[in-house]
């Protein structure tokens, strides 16, 4: 069983929050759940819909054609009623219900309307507005009862004896840099990437950290670099146009060699471009942005759960070999929420922390003791340069000391590439025994791996941009028939790939309209039907 749910309105009727309450319902009944998040760039006022969707077996993405609309207002009907099903159900809530008299707790009415349409007792989304609001109950569950009045009970949906957590990505990456020993967040706001800062600040006087908002991304770099070098295990997060502006801090990390690890939340660009919307445009400027060549890590998560992971591997990265450490993500994992079986209790990392389940994961721990593995200021004297050095950190011009100085960091790449080979760099989905492969990186991850299983096909899932796995070729020179899939124009990942394999892959299915694959286009383009 697979269901997929569409809820729309104006932005500012809490349309995300309904979502959220109702896959909180879902996990709690043992269901699997996908929430993909559209809207525009407004605070309020424009169109906003979500799309959940959840199934008693693990779920990934979301489908074009929904069983059920939930429609806050008239425009919700009118860009999506041909979304729905034959035998869909939709609810005019803007026909029954004003906004004015529930204010706020508008959005409650569909939370209604889908509990009822589920079976899902009205005491059950008691005990979860409880946890996920805490206060103003009265007007809320009155919203609910409204809209559990409104509709009708269409499914059944039966216990299962599972403990589902549900997550987006931008929690995942700030739980994973809290279970590593972050000490300083610091970030500019710039959609996709805000989330995690609000999260972290929300979070730092538990977690003993500190978060700030600088006023713009050169001095968040220039600020990291200082935080850094003092010992401080530090982060910064931004979007594309955030990233540009912090190059020149980038290539003084790489001379510098003070840790530094940047979380790159894509998102449709050049310039502005789309700015709530997908991409996978930035791969080439997260490989080999800044001037010079210096050692770097550039990792990319495809989902919460490996976020987590990603995130602790980054911090490790940086730490360890004192690099650049690119967290590469994009506004689909991390506004998407995702579901997985709870139960394994966070390793602690760095710190004491008394660390929540989150998931089936391990995290690699940073350093032994949680201190910084290098010399630091007030325990040793460090100097920091932007000019060629020696060990010691004095500026030099010679020559040969500067031939030296150059191998010693080509040097430490290899190591790094080394060292990576003890985590997974990249996956294999799917029919291991299939003469088809898909190919694939970061976010397309949940839509191929859902088309994949119902093709029976197999799926190589790409983790690692750099150190770059070139072991993946033979995965390549086996199979009879490859795609290609990635959310932007050029095929960015097949470019490493020819770079890195000598390999050439022609069937690219690209898309770069701002909209992440869904399971159902791919399995239409790589040769099924849905």
């Amino acid at each position: 069983m697979e269901q997929h749910i569409l809820l729309g309105g104006k932005q500012g009727q809490g349309i995300n929050k309904a979502s959220e309450i109702i896959a909180e319902l879902l996990a709690r009944k043992g269901f699997f759940t996908f929430k993909y998040r559209d809207y525009g760039s407004l605070i309020e006022g424009g169109h906003s819909f979500n799309v959940l969707s959840f199934s008693k077996d693990k779920i990934n993405s979301h489908n074009e054609k929904v069983d059920l609309i939930v429609a806050q207002d008239k425009k919700t009907i009118e860009k999506h009623v041909d979304r729905l099903k034959s035998d869909g159900s939709i609810y005019r809530i803007f026909e029954n219900f004003g906004e004015k008299d529930l204010g706020r707790a508008y959005n409650m009415v569909s939370v209604g309307v889908v509990a009822n349409y589920l079976g899902i007792n009205i005491s059950e989304v008691e005990k979860v507005l409880e946890t996920e609001l805490g206060k103003n109950m009265e007007k809320n569950m009155e919203a609910v009862k409204k809209g559990y009045e409104f509709s009708n009970t269409e499914k059944n949906l039966e216990d299962r004896e599972r403990d589902i957590k549900v997550m987006s990505g931008s929690q995942a990456i700030a739980e994973g840099a809290i279970a590593s020993g972050l000490d300083v967040y610091l970030a500019y706001p710039m959609t996709p990437a805000t989330p995690v800062l609000h999260i972290l600040a929300d979070r730092e006087k538990d977690e003993e950290m500190v978060t700030y908002q600088l006023e713009n991304e050169l001095a968040v770099a220039n600020a990291a670099l200082g935080s850094a070098h003092t010992g401080a295990k530090t982060m910064v997060g931004t979007s594309g146009g955030g990233y540009d502006l912090m190059q020149e801090a980038t290539s003084m990390q790489g001379i510098s060699e003070i840790p530094l690890v940047v979380y790159l939340s894509q998102r449709a660009g050049a310039g502005s471009g789309v700015p709530t919307y997908t991409e996978q445009g930035d791969l080439e400027v997260a490989l080999k942005g800044g001037h010079g060549t210096f050692p770097r890590v550039v990792i990319a998560p495809g989902d919460a759960k490996e976020s987590i992971k990603a995130t602790n591997e980054a911090m490790y990265f940086a730490e360890n070999f004192r690099t650049l450490s690119v967290l590469l993500g994009d506004k689909h994992v991390a506004e998407s929420d995702y579901s997985f079986e709870s139960g394994v209790t966070v390793e602690e990392v760095g710190r004491n922390i008394d660390r929540k389940e989150v998931g089936d994961y391990k995290n690699y721990r940073i350093t032994e003791d949680g201190n910084s593995p290098r010399s630091v200021p007030g325990i040793n004297v460090v100097k920091s340069t932007s000019y060629e050095h020696d060990e010691f950190g004095i500026t030099i011009e010679d020559s040969k000391k500067v031939e030296k100085m150059v191998e010693k960091r080509k040097r430490k790449k290899k190591t790094i590439e080394k060292e990576s080979e003890k985590f997974q760099r990249y996956k294999i989905h799917g029919n291991k025994d299939s003469d088809t492969l898909v190919v694939g990186w970061g976010s397309t991850k949940g839509a191929i791996k859902d088309a994949v299983k119902k093709l029976g096909y197999k799926f190589l899932q790409i983790i690692y941009l750099e150190p770059f796995p070139e072991e993946i070729k033979e995965h390549l020179e086996e199979s009879e028939e490859i795609f290609l899939v990635e959310n932007n124009s050029e095929g960015l990942l097949g470019n490493v790939i020819r770079e890195k394999t000598g390999y050439n892959i022609n069937n690219k299915i690209l898309k770069y309209n701002g909209r992440p694959f869904r399971k159902d286009e791919l399995v239409e383009k790589i040769g099924g039907d849905e």
